[in-house]
């Protein structure tokens, strides 16, 4: 499947896609770029691993949709330590209903959470995770598919770099795969 084929099947597979376009590389280099400066508004650091990983895809489709698609059956955001401890996490839907009478928790707001008996040491940060894809699979001839979603810097460049009006309240998803013989390695 190339691109194209997979524009169409998102587009006609995906409850809230309102539009799909081919990810510029001259474009993905630069938002690999913004991601690189995103901080919280609360300081710690922001890494993208999303963005990384579909940036390392031999084919790259932004997508723009509503309000209303999820595609993810994780936690897609976790605060975390330098070693990797995980400090505190998004919750799904069924992860919330798991979560929601423990002891253990600190609830920061209706889909977050943080683990209290996980101590702050300094060098904190935030990671947004790749999150799973499944309208395009091996079937199609799509191998190691993962979705992003852009930090607001990087969806306002993008946008204005596609002509998406910033007053309409769409999402910005960036869906990364390989396609049968090809794997791309690029350098960080």
């Amino acid at each position: 499947m190339d691109a194209h084929a997979a524009i169409s099947k998102i587009l006609s597979e995906v409850e809230g896609a309102v539009d799909a376009v081919v990810f510029d590389e001259n474009l993905a280099d630069r938002i690999r770029d913004e991601e690189e400066t995103v901080k919280s508004m609360a300081g710690p650091d922001v890494i993208n691993k999303a963005y990384t990983e579909t940036y390392n895809r031999s084919v790259k489709i932004c997508v723009f949709c509503d309000r209303k698609i999820s595609t993810h059956d994780g936690s897609s955001l976790t605060l975390e330590d330098p070693e990797g401890h995980i400090m505190g996490m998004t919750l799904t839907k069924s992860m919330i209903e798991e979560y929601k009478d423990r002891q253990d928790v600190l609830w920061i707001s209706d889909d977050f959470i943080m683990f209290p008996e996980v101590p702050a040491r300094g060098g904190e940060r935030f990671i947004l995770h790749p999150m799973k894809f499944p309208i395009l699979d091996e079937k199609d001839g799509c191998y190691d598919v993962v979705v992003a979603s852009p930090a607001p810097s990087s969806d306002i460049i993008i946008k204005r770099h596609y002509g998406v009006s910033l007053k309409e309240d769409l999402a910005t998803m960036i869906v990364g795969f390989n396609i049968t013989g090809t794997v791309r390695s690029r350098k960080e």
